[in-house]
């Protein structure tokens, strides 16, 4: 798991404190990365990229890649790439990380499919 650290004001450590001890059992990189959604108006879900043709080769096959939003019913209309390279291209223009893009692109490669569990900005979801 990718680690990051935060570097706390002196002045702000009495909220900080406050913070884990209101909190206590959830991790404060949890809440952290909570507000930030919150602020940021993400919306939590799953994205779905899906082979769209039969065939081995992910060179050139066509791919869907859909957001279903955990807070309303079923995924949205589909983005289509064509290949393996514009899906990465397409993946890291949602805000996936490389390490992320390329165990989406061994799923898709071994099972057709691959859904995880992000959280999207509205700009992002509706790149799709």
């Amino acid at each position: 798991m990718p680690t990051k650290t935060i570097y706390i004001r002196e002045a702000d450590l009495g909220t900080w404190e406050e913070a884990q001890r209101v909190y206590g059992e959830k991790s404060m990189s949890t809440l952290f990365v909570e507000c930030l959604k919150e602020r940021l108006n993400a919306r939590d879900g799953f994205l779905h990229v899906l082979r769209a043709e039969p065939g081995d080769s992910t060179r050139l096959a066509q791919f869907a890649v859909m957001f279903g939003p955990a807070d309303s019913g079923g995924p949205m209309k589909p983005h289509y790439c064509r290949g393996a390279d514009e899906l990465a291209r397409f993946l890291k223009k949602l805000g996936l990380t490389e390490r992320a893009i390329e165990k989406i692109g061994v799923e898709v490669a071994k099972t057709r499919s691959s859904s995880v569990r992000v959280a999207l900005s509205q700009d992002k979801i509706d790149l799709i």
